[in-house]
């Protein structure tokens, strides 16, 4: 591949941008700058083997995808056509999830050995955690056309949540059949419950109300409209575009307000239907939504504001509702890597280089590379 050609790529999710390929130069050994050349985790790894097999990996990948790109150029000026947007697309989102797989696969590998013990090993983990965490983010809120409303939810459950789930629903499995009333055990039983539909795990939330000795006629009307309404994940994979992903959380929101304006003040279930029923901006503003009362950290807040009370809302705003959760949260400490995180989401891309290339240890250089590969691609650098 000689020489600069110029396939067409589409920006992010909200818009369309066109932008030029121009292949990067190798060495002789014809590899490009920054990738093989680079181990995993800098010059902390005692095993560069396997540094150099993620990276040559990732470079099979970047090399597989200048290929497609050209071949689909080179047909559609054949025909005389335009690329469709659509399918460039496709093919940059599909790049992006190869790069995801493979550095996942090189985190997994270290997961099974010796990493625990291991300090070089446990600080390479670190790493490949902290690369993925905004690899995908990035993908989410740069790449995908998905909605982001669910996207973002699950990315914090993927990254936040491993071990969280498991303990919420074992107490809320535990107090289950405790006493009634929003008292010490009623918290024990229903705050876990609200924490699962925040993080949309709506079955488990249905299978814990079934074992609730709190099981009234009003539980047992939130249990039925449980199963009526799919879980944000479901409309996730079952492909739903943005209108419908808007007008179905619409329509359950519209259910769930519904539904409170007939259960008592007082109903323990009540803040359970708030999670569906969401907010308005003025009670937000006031931070009186549940899921500010029970996110524990600034991520949690957005990522549950997002899914649940400003569900319609565009990538391109979600910087604007990171500064609200961040003046109802100024008492938190941020650490480096929320700043990261920050600019992913406001997607302030210039600021984000600037921290990824400030912070070595944690964000490697073979890993900057194929970010700004992907950002390039994007029409975002």
């Amino acid at each position: 591949m000689n020489g600069a050609y110029k396939p067409i790529f589409v920006g992010a999710s909200d818009r369309v941008k066109l932008h030029p390929i121009v292949p990067p130069k190798a060495d002789d050994a014809g590899h490009p700058p920054g990738r093989s050349t680079v181990c995993l985790g800098g010059q902390r790894t005692t095993n560069k083997k396997r540094g150099n097999d993620l990276t040559a990996r990732l470079h099979a990948r970047f090399c597989d995808f200048q290929v497609q790109a050209k071949n689909m150029e080179e047909q559609m000026q054949a025909l005389q056509m335009h690329v469709d947007a659509t399918v460039a697309q496709d093919m940059l989102q599909r790049y992006s999830h190869d790069i995801v797989a493979e550095m996942t696969k090189a985190r997994d590998e270290i997961r099974r050995g010796r990493w625990e013990i291991d300090p070089d090993l446990h600080a390479e983990y670190d790493s490949l955690c902290f690369c993925l965490a905004v690899l995908e983010l990035t993908h989410e809120m740069v790449v995908s056309t998905a909605p982001s409303a669910v996207r973002l939810l699950h990315w914090h459950n993927r990254h936040y949540l491993e071990e969280d789930v498991a303990e919420w629903w074992q107490q809320a499995q535990q107090h289950a059949s405790g006493d009634k009333g929003t008292g010490a055990r009623g918290e024990q039983f229903w705050d876990p419950i609200c924490r699962l539909a925040l993080s949309d795990y709506k079955v488990e939330v249905m299978q814990l109300l079934e074992l609730s000795a709190e099981k009234d006629a009003h539980v047992g009307e939130v249990c039925d409209f449980l199963r009526k309404i799919p879980s944000l994940q479901q409309m996730d994979r079952g492909g739903a575009s943005s209108v419908e992903f808007q007008q179905a959380t619409h329509e359950i929101q519209g259910m769930a307000s519904a539904m409170m304006r007939a259960i008592p003040p007082e109903h323990p279930v009540r803040p359970l239907l708030e999670v569906y029923a969401g907010c308005s901006q003025d009670r937000f503003d006031a931070g009186k939504d549940v899921g500010k009362r029970l996110a524990r950290t600034w991520i949690e807040d957005i990522a549950y504001a997002h899914a649940w009370v400003f569900p319609d809302m565009r990538r391109t705003e979600l910087g604007e509702l990171l500064r609200s959760v961040a003046g109802r949260r100024e008492s938190e400490n941020i650490t480096e890597i929320d700043h990261v995180l920050f600019a992913v989401l406001s997607l302030n891309i210039p600021e984000l280089l600037q921290l990824l290339s400030s912070m070595p240890e944690q964000f490697p250089p073979f890993f900057v590379t194929h970010l700004v590969d992907i950002l390039y691609f994007a029409g975002r650098i």
